[in-house]
C-alpha cells in the first residue's frame, strides 16, 4: 500500500461505501430512526432543536435564521459531548470529543459509513496530537507519530487492497447459473446483494458455498424487463464492496460481458463490467440491448468546438500523440456505424469533420488504441465545454416589439458555437427550443421569442393563477449530440430588469419576471398575464414612494386560499364576519375572475377583489391584514421585489388548513415574518410543536380552533346517522410526483393499481349490493386531472367543482382514507374512520399515524372490507378511540371564528404587540442571566 499522509488514510479507509454520509439528514435517520417525530425543544437564540434518544442528549444546529437545513450535530453523553462534523472531501465522519465541564479537546474519531471508528487522534492539554489509533483489519494499533503510521500501512502486506470502494478479487469466472469466485478471501464472505446504480433499490442475491474455496452468486430468475444496471457487492468484515477485476484494461471491449439470457428473451440480461471495473448484471428490454455501448471508462471530453462552414471541428482532451487507430463510430441498432474523419492535427488534438457526418439523436462514441496496445471504448461528451462556454458568457434579457429577446455575449476568446435556448416548464418539463441568429463579430447570440410559444401548463387564461416557473437553459444545436443531452442552465444577470412587459391578445399584457434561483443564480422566469388598465397602474404605483400612509378609516383585511380557491378556512372566516354584529375591519376576498367558486360567495360580490386586476393592485398597496391558508405570497398580484415592502408592513395571520398530523411541517411554515406573524392552531399539541419544531414564539401561536370546523361541528346535526349511514366516502391524499405523470404512466402506479382494486373489489360490490351503500371517490385537488380514469369503477367519482371538502365531510357517514389529514376532520363527528394504505408511503410512520389518528391503519383489501361490514352491522356509527380527540381539537364549542377575530384585533394593536415583545425578550434576559449566575457558581 502506498500512503502519503494521513489525509490519504482517512479517505481510503472511510470508503466502505460510494458516500458514507451525503449530509447530516442521512446521517441523524440512519442513527436515530424516526428523530423527526421525537419530542423536541426549541432554542431560539441559537437556532438550536433539542431531543433525547437512548440516553443520549441530540443537539441539532441549524444554518440560518430562517434556514432549516442543519449545520451541525452535537450529542452529549456522561461526562463527554461530541461536535459531529461530515467531512464532505473525504469520505469520513469526523466526531470531535470535549470533556462537558471543562470544554477540554480530548479526541477526533473519523468513522466509516457503518459508524465503526478506524482512526483517533488524542490530544493532550495544549490541544496537540499525542498519538494515533488506527484500527486495521478488526485490530488496534497505536502510534505515536504520523510517520509511524504511514510507515506501518506502507509496509504491511494485506489481502485487502484499500482502493476506493472496493475490493479486488484475483480470478472470477461467469456461467449462466451464477457467478463463481475463487479466492481465499471468500471464505470470509457470506453475505451479498445486487443493487441497482440508478434507483439504490435491491434485489435478493443467493449465496452458497460450493467448497471451501468457492462460492457461487445467483440472481433472481424472474427479473422485469426494465432498463437497470445491478452492482455486485459482497459483504466482507461487515463493509460492502464492489466487485472488481484486475486487468480488465487488457480485455478486448468487446468480450467484457456475457450474454445470459437467450437471444429471443425479454429482458435480455448480461453479466459484465461497468467502466469504474465493477462486476454488474444488465438488464435490458430488447431494443435497449441492441442499442447498449460497451465503453471501457469515463468519457473523453470535448474541450472546445468551432463551425466554419461545412465542417466542425472539436478538440478533445484526450493526447492524440499517444495513441493510435482513431476513429469514430454511432450506435444505430443493432449495428455500428462508422464516422469519417475529414482531417486528424495529431499535434493540436484537433478533429475535423463534415457537417452532418453524424446522426442527430444518437451518441457519439470514439475508439482508439493505447501505446501499449490495449484498445479503449469511451463516449464523447460536449458537457463540461457547454458548461464553460455559458459560464463564461453574459447573459441580458429586453423586451422588442410584440416580442422578447434574450442576448447571449460571448467571450472574444471563445469560437463561435451552435447554441439552442431552451425554455423549459419546470413542473411539466415540457420545453421550448430557439435557435439563434447569426453570430456577429462581437460574439453576440440572440434569440427571440413570443409568450405565446411557451410551453403553458394545461388550463392557464389570463384570468386564472398560474404558479409555473419556467427554467432557461443552453443545448448544443450540432448534429450528432443527443436531443435532451447536454444541457446547462443560463446565468443570472444581476443587471437584468427584474420586470419586462409586451402585448398580449387584444387589450392583454403580459409581465415578464426573471429572477436568479437562491442556491446557484441561474436564470428563471415567472410569467404573469394582466388587463393593460392594471398594468398601466401597477406602473405608476412603482413609481410613487412606499411611505407607510394609511388612508383607511377602518383596518383593510383582505382573506385569500390559493387565488382560484373559496372553499377552506378563508371562505368559514369570511363568512363568519359577512354575518358578524362587530365589523372591526373593512373585509375583502381575492378570487380569480374564472374561478369555479364565486358561487359560495354568492351575495357578497361587491366584497370580492378579481385577482390580479387594477383594484387588486390598488387594494394591495393600503391593505393592513392578511389573512392567509396557504402562502400570504398568494394575496399579491405579481410575485416581484416591489410588492416586498408591503409584505414586510403588513400584518398576516395564518388560519392553516387542517388539523396537523405527523409531518415536519418546518420547512413549509417554519417562522418567517414575510410568512406570517399569527400562527392558528387546534391544540396543545399543535402548539407545541409550533413553538418548538418550527421556531414560532409564544405570543406568536393562537390557539383558537380552525374556522371552518365551527359549520362542521353545528352542521354535523343536520345530517344525523340515519341521512348518512349507507353513504361511504373513499378520499385519499396525493403522491408527490405523480400529479406530473402521463395517464398511461399513472396507471402503472401502486396509488392507482391498488385503488382501482378495492373499488372492483367482488366483496365491495356485494356490500353495496346487499346493505344499498353509496360509494363516492373523491381525488386530491392535484389528482383531479385523473378523474377519468376511474369512471368504469362503478363508484361515482366527484369534481372538486360539485362540492367542497366539508360538505363531502359532513354528508357521508364512514371515510375510507390512507393518510390524508381529512380523517381528523371527519373524526370530530365521532364517525368511523378507516386508514387503508394504497402504497408503502406511510410503512416508516406507521407507528406514530396509529398513536395520533383515531382508527386502524389496513394493508390487505379483504381485512378492510371486513372492518367496514362490522362497523355498518353496529347499532351507531362511531369513532374508534375517541380519547384521542382532544389531542386533535381541543375546543369543541364553534366559537373558534370568534376567537380568531380577538387574535386579528390583538395583532393590529401596537401597544400590546410591543408589550408582547417585550415581555418575551425581558424572559430571554432573565433565563440567560439565570444560565450565566449557575455556570459561575
Amino acid at each position: 500500500m502506498n500512503f502519503k499522509n494521513i489525509a490519504q488514510v482517512i479517505d481510503r479507509f472511510g470508503a466502505s461505501e460510494k458516500r458514507v454520509t451525503k449530509n447530516y439528514q442521512q446521517y441523524l435517520e440512519a442513527q436515530f430512526g424516526n428523530w423527526e417525530q421525537l419530542p423536541k425543544t426549541y432554542n431560539e437564540d441559537h437556532q438550536q432543536y433539542r431531543f433525547n434518544s437512548a440516553g443520549v442528549d441530540v443537539v441539532i444546529t441549524h444554518q440560518g435564521r430562517f434556514n432549516h437545513e442543519v449545520k451541525q450535530i452535537k450529542l452529549i453523553t456522561g461526562q463527554e459531548k461530541v461536535i459531529i462534523r461530515l467531512n464532505r472531501r473525504k469520505n469520513a465522519t469526523l466526531f470531535k470529543f470535549y470533556q462537558l465541564e471543562t470544554g477540554r479537546h480530548l479526541r477526533d474519531e473519523y468513522r466509516d459509513g457503518q459508524n465503526r471508528t478506524y482512526l483517533i487522534y488524542y490530544f493532550n492539554r495544549r490541544n496537540r496530537i499525542k498519538s494515533y489509533r488506527l484500527n486495521f483489519l478488526d485490530q488496534d494499533y497505536d502510534f505515536q507519530t504520523s510517520a509511524d503510521l504511514l510507515a506501518f500501512l506502507n509496509q504491511v502486506e494485506t489481502p485487502v487492497n484499500y482502493q476506493r470502494q472496493m475490493i479486488e478479487i484475483q480470478q472470477v469466472h461467469v456461467n449462466k447459473a451464477g457467478l463463481i469466485l475463487d479466492d481465499e478471501l471468500l471464505k470470509q464472505i457470506n453475505e451479498a446483494r445486487w443493487i441497482d446504480r440508478q434507483q439504490q433499490a435491491m434485489i435478493p442475491a443467493n449465496l452458497q458455498a460450493i467448497d471451501a474455496t468457492k462460492k457461487e452468486i445467483t440472481w433472481p430468475d424472474d427479473l422485469e424487463a426494465v432498463v437497470a444496471d445491478y452492482e455486485l457487492q459482497l459483504l466482507f468484515r461487515g463493509i460492502y464492496f464492489a466487485v472488481t477485476q484486475n486487468g480488465i484494461e487488457k480485455i478486448p471491449v468487446d468480450q467484457r460481458e456475457i450474454l445470459l439470457s437467450v437471444e429471443t428473451a425479454s429482458p435480455v440480461i448480461k453479466l459484465g463490467y461497468s467502466h469504474q471495473k465493477h462486476l454488474v448484471l444488465k438488464v435490458m428490454n430488447e431494443q435497449t440491448a441492441l442499442d447498449s455501448v460497451n465503453l471501457s471508462g469515463s468519457p473523453i471530453f470535448v474541450s472546445d468546438v468551432t463551425e466554419i462552414g461545412q465542417i466542425i471541428q472539436i478538440k478533445l482532451a484526450l493526447v492524440l500523440t499517444k495513441v493510435k487507430n482513431v476513429t469514430f463510430f454511432q450506435k444505430i441498432g443493432a449495428s455500428e456505424q462508422d464516422i469519417s474523419i475529414q482531417a486528424l492535427d495529431v499535434a493540436d488534438n484537433l478533429i475535423v469533420f463534415q457537417k452532418h457526418a453524424w446522426l442527430d439523436d444518437h451518441e457519439l462514441y470514439i475508439r482508439y488504441q493505447q501505446e501499449n496496445g490495449n484498445f479503449q471504448q469511451k463516449l464523447v461528451s460536449f458537457s463540461q465545454w457547454l458548461r464553460a462556454v455559458v459560464q463564461q458568457s453574459n447573459v441580458q434579457l429586453m423586451t422588442k416589439q410584440n416580442h422578447f429577446e434574450l442576448v447571449m455575449w460571448m467571450q472574444p476568446t471563445l469560437t463561435p458555437v451552435g447554441l439552442s435556448l431552451a425554455i423549459r416548464n419546470r413542473g411539466s418539463k415540457e420545453t421550448l427550443y430557439l435557435s439563434s441568429d447569426a453570430n456577429d463579430e462581437n460574439g453576440k447570440k440572440a434569440y427571440q421569442f413570443d409568450v405565446h410559444q411557451f410551453p403553458f401548463t394545461t388550463g392557464i387564461t389570463r384570468d386564472n393563477y398560474d404558479g409555473t416557473i419556467y427554467d432557461l437553459l443552453f443545448r448544443l444545436d450540432y448534429p450528432g449530440v443527443s436531443v435532451g443531452k447536454y444541457h446547462v442552465r443560463a446565468k443570472w444577470n444581476h443587471n437584468m430588469p427584474e420586470e419586462l412587459s409586451n402585448e398580449y391578445e387584444d387589450d392583454g399584457q403580459v409581465l415578464l419576471n426573471p429572477y436568479g434561483t437562491s442556491n446557484h443564480q441561474e436564470l428563471s422566469l415567472r410569467t404573469y398575464f394582466l388587463s393593460k388598465e392594471a398594468l398601466i397602474f401597477y406602473q405608476s404605483l412603482k413609481k410613487q414612494h412606499l411611505t407607510g400612509h394609511k388612508r383607511n378609516t377602518r383596518p383593510q383585511m383582505v382573506i385569500v386560499e390559493s387565488p382560484d380557491r373559496a372553499q377552506d378556512n378563508g371562505l368559514a372566516f369570511f363568512n363568519y364576519l359577512m354575518h358578524s354584529q362587530q365589523q372591526p375591519f373593512d373585509v375583502k376576498y381575492v378570487l380569480t375572475a374564472d374561478s369555479a367558486d364565486w358561487k359560495n360567495l354568492a351575495g357578497y360580490e361587491d366584497r370580492v377583489v378579481v385577482y390580479k386586476s387594477k383594484e387588486h393592485f390598488e387594494l394591495m398597496a393600503h391593505v393592513d391584514l392578511v389573512v392567509h391558508t396557504n402562502s400570504s405570497f398568494y394575496a399579491y398580484p405579481v410575485n416581484t421585489s416591489f410588492w416586498q415592502g408591503y409584505q414586510k408592513r403588513v400584518k398576516k395571520i395564518f388560519l392553516q388548513h387542517g388539523i396537523m398530523g405527523v409531518r415536519d411541517l418546518s420547512r413549509l411554515y417554519g417562522r418567517n415574518p414575510m410568512f406570517t406573524n399569527r400562527y392558528i392552531v387546534s391544540s396543545q399539541r399543535e402548539q407545541q410543536m409550533t413553538i418548538q419544531q418550527m421556531g414560532y414564539r409564544p405570543y406568536e401561536v393562537a390557539l383558537t380552533g380552525l374556522a371552518r370546523f365551527d359549520e362542521l361541528l353545528r352542521k354535523h346535526a343536520e345530517w344525523p346517522e340515519a341521512k348518512v349511514r349507507q353513504r361511504i366516502l373513499i378520499m385519499p391524499s396525493w403522491r408527490k410526483g405523480q400529479d406530473r405523470l402521463e395517464p398511461d404512466e399513472f396507471m402503472q402506479t401502486d396509488f392507482y393499481r391498488h385503488l382501482t382494486a378495492l373499488l372492483m373489489h367482488p366483496d365491495l360490490k356485494d356490500l353495496i349490493k346487499r346493505e344499498h351503500l353509496q360509494v363516492d371517490l373523491y381525488l386530491h385537488h392535484n389528482f383531479q386531472r385523473y378523474n377519468q380514469l376511474f369512471a368504469l369503477t362503478g363508484v361515482h367519482v366527484i369534481s372538486e367543482k360539485e362540492d367542497t371538502v366539508q360538505k363531502l365531510l359532513i354528508n357521508h357517514g364512514l371515510l375510507i382514507t390512507d393518510f390524508s389529514s381529512v380523517a381528523l376532520d371527519f373524526a370530530l363527528q365521532n364517525r368511523p374512520v378507516f386508514y387503508y394504505q394504497l402504497d408503502d408511503s406511510l410503512a416508516q410512520k406507521e407507528q406514530q399515524v396509529s398513536q395520533l389518528f383515531p382508527g386502524s391503519i389496513y394493508w390487505q383489501v379483504d381485512e378492510l372490507l371486513q372492518a367496514v361490514e362490522i362497523s355498518l352491522k353496529q347499532k351507531h356509527l362511531m369513532v374508534a378511540q375517541p380519547d384521542k380527540l382532544d389531542d386533535l381539537y381541543l375546543q369543541r364549542d364553534t366559537h373558534a371564528n370568534d376567537r380568531i377575530l380577538a387574535t386579528a384585533e390583538a395583532l393590529m394593536d401596537t401597544k400590546q404587540n410591543f408589550q408582547n415583545f417585550y415581555e418575551y425578550h425581558l424572559h430571554k434576559v432573565k433565563r440567560k442571566l439565570k444560565h450565566l449566575l449557575k455556570k459561575l457558581r
